[in-house]
């Protein structure tokens, strides 16, 4: 899902304001989140601490 559909669904009205909480709360952006993630499914090296 794009990330302002995540917001929506969150119950977000704003962007800005989901990706300062997000950001504040993972220590990265929704999308490093993300790639974060993917490269730890995948076995791709070693993922760092997301909660």
């Amino acid at each position: 899902m794009p990330v302002i559909e995540i917001c929506g669904a969150c119950g977000f009205n704003s962007l800005s304001r989901f990706y300062r909480l997000f950001t504040e709360r993972y220590g990265c952006a929704p999308k490093a989140f993300r790639t974060q993630f993917a490269h730890a499914q995948s076995g791709q090296g070693s993922p760092t601490s997301l909660s």
